[in-house]
């Protein structure tokens, strides 16, 4: 899981706005109601004052930082069934015994009264969602019969996007449209027709909310919790499974063995190689990896689109993490070291980054390197989508740099970057490339007609083990750069190890730092994710099991 961007600032906020939190049970609650509309169909309410400020500040902080992700795009191959009437992949679920404890249904219990005259509601599915331009959720059928309420509570702040959420009366007309205003709360039937509309088109930003399920059946909250103990114990069961090994013993990739299965090889400008490779791993070999990959670490963090131009990331927001560790005595790790081996010659490579990528038709990847121009490293990548045809985009292109941006005295650019095209990469499943990563790339994004997601297995290496612990360790304390304690300092000592190619840190100290930090950047995770826990938690309530899947 990644740790979100600026977490520094994070925590800035926790304890400046842990002060300006009312710590009573009691609060002020309005429930007057912006649109009233009854009908013989079913009825909506809309409330815009129904929540404290910081309240609804804290409920968004929930799933913008706080929360991991589901992916529930269906996917036979990996087992993935898609839960939910709106299709929409990616879900947040909370457990509804947790709801049923925070602040949040001191509101829900009162607006429910109102709206229904009953008190004996009780939410039996909770679930954070978010949209985004090009996903398309699809209209939601109501329950002709049902006696069932549905809410949803909008969580994005600064939210002026062109975007309703449409109801329907039984006829297929538009009932009554209602704007997705931050910390705005709907009731309606569940009789009712009703659907999401996209963000506008000059949206980046994705638009985050609460949808609720309340019911008077029990029965439905019971099938909740064991849903979501269903999923839990299967979250814990995937950790606990070992890298595949496929059981073989020795190691086969010889330069001879690579040279066979070569398909092509290229140069840039500046001597970088450049190369992939077919028909290495069997259909089976492929399914049991896929496989692996994709259900071993089923909840995601979302790091986010970044619209800042001096970003020089890959803005892929979606990567399941690994430890590099986690390769040791598998035959990836012997796959990987002699492709390395086979195009530079050199034999002490080891993995200092192992990761899933998942990029979807609506991301916004971006021109990047994956090392600075001082270091000496390759990337593997491996392609894990079947049947990928070449309408569906999605290719790995390579580009020589052949303009440097360039700023006035001011400071203001008068020259932007220019690239040429080397080469570029269909995405065929099984397809294997390595190449040296100083070399600008990037993934460009599915086509728009791709609903699902193209996942790329990659692991980067460093020249020999020393060099590869220092680069997780650096890469581990950016969360403390800037800072002037013990691990602020470590990082500014290894930045400058790095720049001038002396490491002079013993493998010893090395692992005992990356065990130390890991242990560290998880408790400030726990923190950020914490924090919201608690602000909408009643007190008495402060203290119990995680809330989310």
């Amino acid at each position: 899981m990644l740790l979100p961007r600026h977490c520094g600032k994070w925590l800035c906020i926790i304890i400046a706005t842990c002060f300006a939190i009312n710590a009573a049970e009691k609060f002020v609650l309005s429930t007057e109601k912006t649109i009233n509309l009854r009908s013989d169909d079913g009825n909506i309410a809309v409330y815009d004052k129904a929540m404290p400020e910081w309240l609804t500040n804290s409920t968004e902080q929930l799933f913008t930082e706080g929360s991991r992700w589901l992916y529930q795009h269906p996917d036979k191959l990996a087992n993935v069934v898609q839960r939910g009437e709106e299709k929409l992949d990616w879900s947040a679920p909370l457990s509804p015994d947790f709801f049923m404890k925070t602040r949040l249904w001191i509101v829900m219990k009162r607006l429910m009264i109102g709206f229904t005259g009953f008190n004996d509601y009780m939410a039996y599915q909770v679930q954070g969602m978010m949209l985004r331009r090009g996903d398309s959720p699809t209209v939601v059928k109501g329950e002709m019969a049902s006696h069932d309420i549905v809410c949803r509570i909008f969580l994005s702040s600064g939210n002026t996007s062109n975007s309703e959420m449409m109801f329907y009366n039984r006829k297929g007309e538009v009932m009554q449209p209602v704007q997705k205003k931050f910390g705005r709360v709907v009731l309606w039937n569940a009789t009712l027709d009703y659907s999401m509309k996209q963000p506008g088109f000059q949206t980046f930003k994705t638009e985050y909310s609460l949808l609720i399920k309340l019911s008077r059946d029990t029965k439905k909250l019971q099938q909740e919790l064991e849903y979501i103990k269903k999923v839990r114990d299967h979250e814990n069961h995937q950790k606990m499974a070992n890298f595949p090994t496929y059981n073989e013993k020795g190691n086969q990739y010889t330069n001879e063995f690579f040279e066979k299965h070569l398909t092509r090889k290229f140069y840039s400008r500046n001597g970088g190689v450049i190369s992939y490779f077919d028909g290495i791993l069997n259909e089976t070999e492929l399914t049991t990896l896929r496989s692996y990959l994709i259900t071993h670490n089923t909840a995601y963090s979302n790091s986010g689109f970044s619209t800042a131009e001096d970003d020089d990331g890959d803005n892929v927001s979606w990567i399941a993490m690994f430890l590099p560790e986690s390769l040791n005595n598998t035959r990836m790790l012997d796959l990987v070291k002699g492709m390395a081996r086979y195009l530079s010659g050199e034999d002490d490579w080891y993995p200092y980054d192992v990761s899933l990528n998942m990029i979807q038709g609506t991301f916004h990847t971006r021109i990047h390197e994956d090392c600075e121009n001082y270091e000496h490293e390759y990337t593997f990548l491996l392609y894990l989508n079947p049947n990928w045809t070449a309408d569906m985009y999605g290719e790995t292109i390579f580009l020589d740099q052949i303009q440097d941006m360039k700023y006035d005295k001011k400071g203001q650019v008068i020259q932007e970057k220019a690239y040429e095209t080397i080469v570029s990469v269909k995405p065929k499943y099984g397809r294997m490339a390595m190449f040296r990563n100083i070399i600008p790339h990037s993934a460009r994004p599915p086509s728009p007609d791709f609903h699902g997601t193209r996942y790329t297995f990659a692991v980067k290496v460093s020249r020999n083990k020393i060099i590869g612990l220092s680069k997780i360790l650096r890469e581990l304390l950016e969360f403390k750069s800037g800072s002037n304690d013990e691990g602020g300092k470590l990082f500014v000592n290894l930045e400058e190890m790095a720049a001038s190619f002396s490491y002079t840190m013993p493998e010893g100290v090395l692992l005992e730092n990356i065990k130390k930090y890991r242990e560290a950047k998880k408790e400030v995770m726990n923190q950020i994710r914490d924090y919201p826990v608690h602000s909408i938690l009643r007190k008495k309530f402060i203290g119990e099991n995680q809330p989310t899947i």
